[in-house]
């Protein structure tokens, strides 16, 4: 193997290695954002978790049409 072969090899080797470790570095940071987001997550039918802590009558009652509906669909379904 001549030098300029032997240079080659070890550069193609150097991509694959960085390519992987890219690759792992992604993975982990998506699925750190992922359990971020599970923490963040808020039920917005449960009144008792509602970021704002306030809902108005308007929303209350969109809501619960919302849940009403969705019962309807899940027994028909």
């Amino acid at each position: 193997m001549t030098p300029l072969q032997s240079w080659a090899l070890m550069g193609c080797l150097f991509a694959v290695a960085y390519a992987l470790y890219r690759a792992c570095r992604i993975c982990i940071e998506a699925a750190d954002a992922l359990d971020d987001l599970e923490e963040l997550e808020v039920d917005p039918y449960d009144r008792d978790t509602d970021p704002f802590g306030y809902i108005d009558e308007e929303t209350d009652r969109h809501r619960d049409q919302q849940v009403a509906d969705e019962a309807i669909e899940a027994g028909h379904g």
